[in-house]
């Protein structure tokens, strides 16, 4: 099996979508949001600057949380990054790269 049909496989795409609609629904309800900054996380992607990205130790947690009691908001605006991931543009999004696909881009 070519090694990206063996990735496909293995790949939970109940989790990615869990954790992805978790987030938006956040970022909808214009909630702070504190990822892991990890790269099998898909945090930092969905997230963006829409929130804070916080480094695998206590002391980067301790530092995000601190910042969003204190008021912090981070320089995107949660609910204006939800819209990237409502129904809707996730279809027109998978449809340009059906299409993208098939035109070999």
């Amino acid at each position: 099996m070519p090694r990206l049909g063996r990735l496909l496989n293995e790949a939970n795409f109940d989790e990615v979508v869990q954790v992805v609609v978790t987030y938006a629904e956040a970022m909808a309800a214009d909630c702070t949001l504190i990822g892991a900054a990890h790269p099998e996380s898909a945090a930092s992607e969905v997230i963006g600057d829409a929130g804070y990205l916080a480094e695998p130790s206590v002391e980067s947690i301790i530092d995000k949380i601190t910042c969003t009691l204190d008021g912090h908001r981070s320089p995107e605006d949660p609910l204006e990054r939800a819209t990237r991931f409502d129904w809707d543009a996730v279809a027109e999004q998978a449809e340009t790269t059906y299409e993208r696909a098939i035109a070999g881009k």
